[in-house]
């Protein structure tokens, strides 16, 4: 019996960064599964090769970024094809109390989730790589409106990124293409293992406060494979809580 899909991605294109792991490969993975041929980016190679093996999708496209270098972004840019669709993973969480923050690990979470992710769209811009219609898709968190103490620099760059998520809605819209920012809670991927590993009894009261529990990455994924699909044509601008939640009440 064939499967129904609820949002066909059929004929898009769709660029993911951070696709080698979290919620990125679970965007690649939901994004083949619904039809869209993928441009799959990340640092390491490696890690991409495995990542199309993964999702049984070897066939995808695949661009290697930095995201902590200009030239790296602009070169992703020229490289990828004509996009539907861009869902920007990429990020770094770098907790530390701020008086013992450092200024290297402050600036370096604030380039990667936010100053990059705003080059990056406007290379892609430049480059008239956004087709008409298209969709962006960038991964905020609810940290952006619900910070957590040891959090600060992490929460300004993912509130900056609903912020240019707003600005730039407004300025894509004459051609039909819609600009929105996912804010999870905490999902449980690779760059929350450890925390969830080494503080148990502190995770177990963290999880407490989620009407649902801690999520999946599969569940960020639904989310943005609903926004990129055409029957979110007429959601632009917004920040979408996929949190379980943990937000409902506050």
């Amino acid at each position: 019996m064939q499967q129904t899909r609820q949002f066909s991605l059929e004929g898009k294109t769709i660029l993911i960064t951070g696709a080698s792991s979290g919620i990125g490969l679970a965007c690649a993975e939901a994004f083949f599964n619904a039809g869209a041929s993928l441009v799959l980016s990340g640092k390491s190679p490696e890690k991409l090769e495995r990542a199309a093996k993964k999702i049984c999708s070897e066939s995808a496209a695949k661009i290697c970024a930095d995201f902590e270098n200009e030239e790296s972004l602009s070169a992703l840019a020229k490289a990828a094809p004509q996009l539907d669709a861009l869902v920007s993973c990429a990020g770094v969480n770098l907790p530390s109390m701020l008086k013992f923050a450092k200024t290297e690990d402050i600036e370096r979470t604030i380039k990667i989730n936010a100053t990059s992710q705003i080059l990056l769209a406007r290379a892609l811009l430049a480059e008239k790589k956004i087709a008409r219609g298209a969709s962006l898709v960038f991964i905020s968190s609810t940290s952006a409106f619900l910070p957590q103490p040891a959090m600060c620099a992490y929460a300004a760059s993912k509130a900056a990124l609903i912020g240019f998520v707003k600005a730039l809605a407004p300025e894509i819209a004459p051609r039909k293409c819609r600009v929105n920012a996912l804010c999870p809670g905490l999902v449980k991927t690779p760059m929350t293992r450890d925390f969830l590993e080494q503080n148990p009894d502190l995770a177990k009261i963290d999880e407490a406060k989620y009407p649902l529990g801690y999520g999946e990455a599969r569940d960020v994924a639904n989310a943005a494979a609903f926004l990129v699909s055409d029957e979110a044509k007429w959601i632009t601008g917004t920040c979408i809580a996929v949190d379980g939640g943990l937000t409902a009440s506050k």
